[in-house]
C-alpha cells in the first residue's frame, strides 16, 4: 500500500492492515479520504504484522523484564515481547528515527498482538495507542501540536479549533458549520502549527461513527467486529480544506446558554486536560522507557510551552448551551 496523507504538508502513514485500532490520525488508512494531492510530510508513521524476532540484534538498555531499547543505526529502536497466560507472547519492534529529528516512525507486531489486544487489557495497550503515541511525540518534536479537537473555517484562510469533553458536541458543531456553508478541516484530531498559528486537516478518522447504536449496544465487542465506515474526508471531501489560520478556540460544555472568554491561565488548565485524555503517552511505558533512557526526547514541558504559546498568542472561548446543535449557533454570532 502507498502512504495515505493523514494531514496534508504534516503526516502520512501506511498499513496493509484494514484498520488500525485505536490510532486516532486514521483508524481506516484509505487513500480516497485525502483531500490534498501534496505528498511531502513533516512526519511518516508505517505499521504492519511482521517477523520481531531477533531482528534487532543486542540491546543495551532493559527498561523492564518486557521493554528492551537501543540506538542502532540513528534510530531509537524498542523491542516489546511479554508473555500472557494462556495466549503466549505479543511482540513489537518500534523505530522512531532518526534521533535528532524523530520524523520517522514504524511499527512491526506479530499477528497476536494485532488480533488480540484491540483494546488495553491489564497493563497492555493496543498497537494503534502505541503507533498514536510515537506519532504524537515524533509531531512536537517537530514543531506540530495534535489537539483532541475538531476545527472548521469561516473562509479558506480563517479557521477555529472546537475542544470539548467526550461526547459534548465537537463533530455535531463541525458538522453544522458546513451545512452553514463554512469549510471543514477534521472532526476528532487537529493539528495546530505554532510558529505559522495554522490549523492542520485531519480528514482520515470517523468518531462520528463510533457512537452509532448498534456499537453502543455491542461495547467493547464492537473492536473486534468487521467494519468499513466512512471516514470524515470520504463523507464530505468536497467541503474540506487542507489548512487555515486559526482565528479562535472554543471550549464546549454542557450548561446555560452563554460565551464568555477565558484568561489564558484557565484557557492552558483546561486545554491540557482535554488533549491528555486523548493522548496518553504519559501512561504508555514505551514511551516512557524511551524518554528515561533518551532525555532530549522528553516532550512533558515542551508540550506545556506549546499548548501555553497557543492560548497566549489565540482567544479562547468558553460555550455553553443545553443541545449539542446550539453551539455552532453561539459560535456564529462571536465569530
Amino acid at each position: 500500500m502507498n502512504y495515505v496523507t493523514i494531514s496534508p504538508g504534516v503526516l502520512r502513514a501506511k498499513s496493509d492492515l484494514g484498520k488500525i485500532h485505536y490510532y486516532s490520525f486514521g483508524e481506516f488508512l484509505r487513500e480516497n479520504c485525502e483531500i490534498h494531492e501534496e505528498r511531502d510530510t513533516i512526519v511518516s508513521a508505517r505499521f504492519g504484522i511482521g517477523n520481531t524476532d531477533d531482528s534487532t540484534g543486542n540491546l543495551r538498555y532493559k527498561y523492564s523484564d518486557s521493554i528492551l531499547l537501543d540506538n542502532l543505526h540513528d534510530d531509537i529502536v524498542v523491542k516489546l515481547e511479554k508473555a500472557i497466560s494462556p495466549i503466549g507472547k505479543i511482540k513489537a519492534i518500534l523505530k522512531i528515527g532518526p534521533v535528532n529529528k524523530l520524523s520517522d516512525v514504524s511499527l512491526i507486531v506479530n499477528k497476536r498482538y494485532y488480533k488480540i489486544f484491540k483494546m488495553k487489557i491489564e497493563n497492555v495497550i493496543p498497537p494503534g495507542i502505541l503507533l498514536k503515541n510515537a506519532t504524537y511525540l515524533s509531531l512536537v518534536h517537530n514543531g506540530f501540536i495534535p489537539l483532541h479537537s475538531a476545527a472548521f473555517a469561516k473562509d479558506k484562510n480563517n479557521g477555529y479549533i472546537v475542544m470539548a469533553p467526550p461526547n459534548v458536541g465537537k463533530t455535531t458543531t463541525v458538522l453544522e458549520a458546513m451545512r452553514n456553508g463554512f469549510y471543514g478541516l477534521s472532526e476528532d484530531i487537529s493539528i495546530a502549527n505554532l510558529k505559522q498559528k495554522t490549523v492542520h486537516a485531519v480528514p482520515c478518522t470517523a468518531t462520528q461513527h463510533h457512537e452509532t447504536r448498534i456499537n453502543k449496544v455491542l461495547g467493547p465487542l464492537s473492536y473486534f467486529t468487521a467494519s468499513r465506515f466512512k471516514t470524515f474526508g470520504e463523507e464530505y471531501k468536497e467541503q474540506l480544506i487542507p489548512k487555515a489560520r486559526i482565528k479562535g478556540i472554543f471550549i464546549l460544555e454542557h450548561g446555560n446558554s452563554t460565551i464568555q472568554e477565558l484568561s489564558p491561565e484557565e484557557a492552558f488548565n483546561r486545554i491540557i486536560l482535554l488533549n491528555r485524555d486523548e493522548f496518553r503517552w504519559h501512561s504508555d511505558m514505551v514511551l516512557t522507557a524511551i524518554q528515561y533512557y533518551f532525555p532530549e526526547t522528553r516532550i512533558g514541558e515542551l508540550e506545556e510551552t506549546m499548548i501555553h504559546n497557543l492560548v497566549t498568542s489565540i482567544p479562547v472561548y468558553l460555550v455553553k448551551e443545553k443541545s449539542p446543535v446550539k453551539y455552532f449557533t453561539s459560535i456564529g454570532d462571536a465569530i
